[in-house]
């Protein structure tokens, strides 16, 4: 007679079960209890993390040790050190380092990784693991102004998604909001404006799920790209109320404990920034500089060099 613990599912099996039945409630609406169903899949997230004991996950957690002490070479030979092991996942290690050197304004070395990401992404041949390469690709290049090949990455990667498919809403969202900004940068303002459309329409839904740290960050990014569209359009009283919503969600994306970090601490400087100069072509100097005298302080704290962006 077997052990009955050997019926019991394993913790892996619990969170691809907790994880199948958040995306069932978020595919049903049912986003509050979607809400509670999310919790449980980050407590078996941080489970399967302390069991872990594999080289790869015990770098990651030094790199993240270094993050915290704002030791960034420290997290750049982390990441490194990933790369010699014989790694599946080695499109996660490029990857981060590709996010790791565009904060350090090493754009070269970004673009460099972020392809590498996307060249081993695409051998997995599937869809999430592709589409989520080509979005950070897509992220770098249009951070450093390389629009065009931003654009096509992110075209790209929606066209791997099977549209029908609901489990693919947030993404295909976040991705029409990237390609939205492509064209405000192009000044297409038709195209991005059908663009924020039909991503309203998906991200809408997924709003009340505050503890979704995806979900409120791909709205924060929907507002900043709406706000740059009503700039150009000259609705700049309307351009403001965006810049403050895209600002307030990323404050509170950043303040969820399982997103406080470098990152989310950066997008809210790179907010701000943008926020700044969207008030300094409107002349409203005073609270240009309050809001880029802020975006400078949280980027002196975490000891990084100015920030570089593509301003639209």
């Amino acid at each position: 007679m077997s052990d009955s613990s050997d019926d019991l599912p394993s913790d892996t099996d619990l969170f691809v079960r907790a994880v199948e039945h958040y995306q069932e409630l978020v595919e049903s609406g049912r986003c509050s209890d979607a809400e509670e169903a999310i919790e449980e899949v980050f407590e078996l997230v941080a489970k399967l993390a302390e069991q872990d004991e594999s080289p790869d996950w015990q770098l990651i957690v030094e790199a993240g040790e270094h993050e915290e002490a704002l030791n960034y070479d420290g997290m750049e030979a982390a990441h490194l050190k990933r790369l010699a092991l014989p790694n599946e996942d080695a499109w996660r290690a490029h990857h981060q380092l590709a996010n790791l050197y565009v904060v350090l304004n090493r754009h070269d070395e970004a673009i460099r990784h972020a392809q590498q990401a996307t060249s081993d992404a695409r051998k997995y041949d599937f869809p999430v693991v592709t589409t989520a390469a080509l979005r950070s690709e897509g992220a770098v290049y249009l951070r450093v102004g390389r629009v065009s090949d931003a654009e096509r990455c992110f075209v790209e990667a929606i066209g791997v998604l099977d549209a029908d498919d609901p489990a693919y809403r947030q993404l295909r969202a976040a991705l029409l909001t990237l390609l939205a900004n492509c064209a405000v940068h192009g000044e297409e303002c038709d195209s991005a404006m059908e663009y924020l459309e039909t991503a309203d329409a998906l991200l809408r839904p997924l709003q009340p799920m505050l503890s979704a740290a995806g979900v409120q960050s791909d709205l924060a990014d929907w507002w900043a790209t709406t706000a740059r569209l009503r700039l150009l359009l000259g609705r700049n009283d309307e351009a403001i109320v965006a810049w403050q919503e895209a600002i307030s969600l990323a404050r509170h994306v950043a303040e969820l404990p399982q997103c406080q970090g470098l990152y989310t601490q950066l997008n809210v400087a790179a907010m701000l920034h943008h926020y700044g100069q969207c008030l300094l072509k409107i002349g409203n100097d005073n609270a240009a500089q309050e809001a880029l005298a802020e975006s400078r302080q949280i980027v002196g704290d975490l000891g990084l060099p100015p920030q570089q962006h593509c301003d639209s």
